[in-house]
């Protein structure tokens, strides 16, 4: 994609001499640079994240809204409310309404990365929980 002047061919005045081929050239500078490993190296990118992106954003996508639904249990709960009940309604309300584009979604699923963050600090402080009372435990068994 290059930038490209959009220069509308007019009636010239009685005289007037213009070549509308060259005013794209007076108005942008030539690119010269190249670079080919860093081209190779957003080739290579491009095809990984392709190749993972389906998957990865999937399972992604319903841990989000599984945290969200989750977060409906969280203190304090009329902080994390809202926050859940906008992030599902932006997502599911426009593929209700039939106008599922991304740009009517994305601010759910942006949303959903906060519950998706939140669980995984509950999912660690529940699991240091688990292993010192585990350890507790073990102790007072011998």
């Amino acid at each position: 994609m290059e930038p490209q002047a959009t220069i509308p061919a007019t009636f010239l005045y009685p005289g007037e001499k213009i070549n509308f081929e060259t005013l794209n050239s007076d108005y942008f500078d030539n690119e010269t640079l190249f670079i080919p490993a860093i081209v190779n190296l957003q080739r290579y990118a491009v095809e990984v994240i392709s190749q993972w992106y389906s998957i990865f954003y999937t399972a992604w996508f319903w841990l989000g809204l599984g945290m969200a639904f989750i977060c409906f249990y969280r203190k304090p709960f009329f902080q994390w409310m809202p926050l859940a009940v906008i992030a599902i309604n932006s997502v599911f309300l426009p593929t209700i309404m039939g106008m599922s584009m991304w740009r009517y979604v994305l601010s759910g699923i942006f949303l959903m990365q906060l519950f998706i963050l939140a669980g995984i600090q509950s999912g660690g402080g529940f699991l240091c929980y688990y292993l010192t009372t585990s350890r507790r435990r073990e102790e007072t068994k011998l």
